[in-house]
C-alpha cells in the first residue's frame, strides 16, 4: 500500500475550514488547514502535498475601494497600483502559483456565482461555488488523486 495522500485545505473561514479538514480526513487522507496565504505558503514549503483546495479570497492585500461588489476586491495582474503598500503581503494567487510550480492539483472553492480569475491564469482541476455537495467534492478529490 502506498503512502497516505496529503491534502492542504486553504480556507479563510474558521467555521468552514475545520469542517472540510474533518470530512476529507474521514476519507483516509492526511489533511491540514491553512487560514491565510502566508500559512499556506509555509505549509507548501515544509511538506509535500498531493492536492490543494483553495479559497481565492484570502486575508492579505486587497485593492482599496470605497464600496462595490466583493468581486472588485480581487487582485489581478496589473492591479498593483490599487494596492495599499504592505510589503511581503501574500495572496491566493501566490499560493496557486507555488502549488502549480510544485505540480499540485488545485480545486477552487469560492462563494462567487460568476467565473472570475483571481489566480492569475494558474490552471485548476475545478472551480466550485459554495455551497456545494461534500460528496461531490470528495469524489472529485478521489478521482484527481487516482489520476496522478
Amino acid at each position: 500500500m502506498g503512502r497516505q495522500k496529503r491534502i492542504l485545505v486553504v480556507e479563510q473561514s474558521e467555521r468552514i475550514r475545520p469542517l472540510l479538514v474533518e470530512l476529507i480526513a474521514d476519507e483516509g487522507y492526511h489533511v491540514a488547514g491553512a487560514g491565510s496565504a502566508e500559512e499556506a505558503l509555509r505549509l507548501l514549503s515544509e511538506e509535500t502535498w498531493d492536492l490543494l483546495t483553495l479559497e481565492p479570497f484570502l486575508p492579505g492585500r486587497q485593492p482599496t475601494r470605497p464600496s462595490g461588489p466583493p468581486e472588485l476586491s480581487l487582485v489581478r495582474p496589473g492591479d498593483a497600483h490599487a494596492l495599499p503598500h504592505r510589503p511581503h503581503a501574500q495572496t491566493a494567487a501566490d499560493v496557486a502559483q507555488e502549488a502549480d510550480r510544485q505540480g499540485i492539483p488545485i480545486v477552487v472553492l469560492s462563494a462567487l456565482r460568476r467565473p472570475l480569475d483571481p489566480l492569475g491564469g494558474v490552471p485548476v482541476v475545478a472551480a466550485w461555488q459554495k455551497p456545494f455537495e461534500i460528496d461531490q467534492l470528495l469524489d472529485l478529490i478521489k478521482r484527481t488523486l487516482a489520476a496522478r
